[in-house]
C-alpha cells in the first residue's frame, strides 16, 4: 500500500513538472522517492500514518536536489518525540501531515494536524533537528 502511494506521488509529480528541464524533473522525482522512504520509517517509529509533501513552487530550481535532506530534518525532529508512548500518542493525535517548503528564513508551525516546515536549505544552519524537536515538545 505504501509503495502504491509513493508511485502515485511520482506519477503526479512527473505530470506537474513537464515544463521544467529534464534534470530538474529527475531531481524532483528522486527527492520525492527519498522522502517517501523516510516517511515509512517515521510512521513505523511513531506508529502513525503521517503524510509528507514538498511545496515545489517555493523551491528554486538550483536547490531541488536539497529538498528531501531538509524535509528529513522535520521528520527526524518528529521521530525524536516518539521515543516513548507519551510522545507517540501526542504525535498520533496532533500531526497528520507534514508540509515542507523553501523560504529565505526558517520557520515552523503546527496547526490543525499540519506541521509546516520552511527551510532556507542552508547547510551551515546547525541543530535544525533539535530546534524542531524542542518546538514540538512545547507545542504537543
Amino acid at each position: 500500500m505504501r509503495l502504491i502511494g509513493a508511485v502515485g506521488i511520482l506519477v503526479a509529480l512527473t505530470g506537474a513538472v513537464e515544463a521544467q528541464p529534464l534534470k530538474v524533473q529527475q531531481q524532483k522525482v528522486r527527492e520525492e522517492a527519498g522522502l517517501a522512504v523516510e516517511v515509512v520509517t517515521l510512521n513505523k517509529t511513531c506508529e502513525t500514518q503521517i503524510t509528507a509533501t514538498f511545496n515545489w513552487e517555493t523551491v528554486p530550481e538550483d536547490k531541488t536536489d536539497r529538498a528531501s535532506n531538509f524535509c528529513n530534518h522535520a521528520l527526524d525532529g518528529i521521530e525524536r518525540v516518539c521515543v516513548d508512548s507519551l510522545g507517540k500518542e501526542a504525535v498520533r493525535k496532533q500531526i497528520t501531515e507534514i508540509k515542507c517548503s523553501y523560504a529565505e528564513q526558517r520557520s515552523m508551525s503546527l496547526s490543525d494536524g499540519i506541521f509546516e516546515f520552511k527551510s532556507d536549505f542552508d547547510y551551515n544552519t546547525r541543530d535544525t533537528r533539535f530546534i524542531i524537536f524542542e518546538y514540538l515538545q512545547g507545542k504537543l
